[in-house]
């Protein structure tokens, strides 16, 4: 399956993959940076990346959520596994993940 993934950088996306992320399934508006992508700390002392991803089929298609009249999504939680690269901003949420 062909991915377009507009002027994300190759460093952004490489630093996803890296932490099992597929890039194709985090929105952005402008196709570089995403939309909700922030980095944590669990409660149990585990740094965690907090993403929205969308949502796909059986088929691996994205598919419409009729409740918000936009592509299904979900938030998800990830190990970090890699820190990003240097340059590369990540905000920083306040407090422990939930």
């Amino acid at each position: 399956m062909a991915i377009n993934l507009k002027a994300r950088s190759d460093a952004y996306n490489a630093w996803l993959t890296a932490n099992n992320i597929n890039p194709a399934d985090v929105p952005s508006d402008d196709g570089a940076t995403p939309t909700e992508l922030t980095l944590a700390t669990s409660t149990d002392g585990v740094r965690v990346i907090r993403y929205t991803a969308f949502l796909r089929n059986e088929d691996g298609h994205k598919y419409h959520d009729p409740a918000t009249n936009d592509a299904a999504q979900e938030q998800r939680e990830t190990p970090l596994l890699v820190p990003p690269p240097d340059g590369l901003h990540v905000p920083e949420e306040e407090g422990p993940a939930t």
